[in-house]
């Protein structure tokens, strides 16, 4: 038995028996002390004891809000309910979309646009065959480019 004001050696499953609480949750806490609180032999962690749940009390203490009074609480919550009756409005006049009707909609255009950009090569192969001059090459290009973006504005698919 350890006298009294002597440092003692705990391990994880004694300290969260001591201090009613889950192995996992004293582990994480272990990971955050200081090393004047936790020592490391032979690859296993011992918590020093007083010294571990002092710093753990001081870190709770520390990291508590100060309690709302009755009228913050009530200003909180009337400044949430406004909110959330602004955005059923923005909702109703269609100026708010929800998120997984955006994603398919932005999945649509993407799959548009992949199939418009993977039909060039056999839409437009034919008429750069035999160009033999720079200015003739970059005219059939600006052609098969405005015919895309033509595409790309009706929301046609490769053709």
């Amino acid at each position: 038995m350890r006298r009294a004001g002597s440092d003692e050696r705990v391990s994880i499953r004694e300290a969260g028996k001591r201090l009613g609480m889950t192995q996992q949750a004293v582990g994480q806490w272990a990971d955050k002390a200081p090393s004047d609180c936790v020592q490391l032999e032979n690859g296993r962690r011992w918590l020093i004891w007083p010294q571990f749940p002092v710093w753990y009390r001081q870190r709770l203490q520390a990291t508590r809000e100060k309690p709302l009074n009755v009228a913050e609480a009530q200003q909180r919550r009337a400044a949430a309910e406004a909110e959330i009756a602004e955005m059923e409005r923005d909702k109703m006049r269609g100026d708010l979309v929800p998120a997984d009707t955006l994603d398919r909609l932005v999945g649509d255009i993407g799959d548009t646009l992949a199939a418009i950009l993977k039909a060039i090569p056999g839409r437009y192969a034919a008429r750069t065959v035999g160009l033999t001059t720079l200015p003739e090459s970059q005219r059939a290009w600006e052609l098969a480019i405005r015919d895309v973006l033509g595409d790309l504005r009706r929301g046609d698919g490769a053709r």
